[in-house]
């Protein structure tokens, strides 16, 4: 079994890959309303289990 583990440049790069992350969903959702912002919500937690779904389908392949 292999141990990985990040060191100090990763560990840095991975915190500014997350906190752009952040940044460009803000972007995005900025005049959202809480409504929208559910109905987004629901909508990739829809395409994500679509997918999920798929991959299924080609790892049985």
């Amino acid at each position: 079994m292999w141990r990985l583990y990040p060191k100090e440049k990763a560990l840095k790069t991975y915190t500014f890959i997350i906190e752009e992350e952040n940044r460009n969903i803000q972007a995005c959702i900025n005049n959202f309303n809480e409504e929208e912002k559910k109905l987004v919500s629901k909508l990739i937690k829809k395409m994500r289990k679509n997918i999920e779904n798929d991959w299924k389908e080609i790892k049985i392949r």
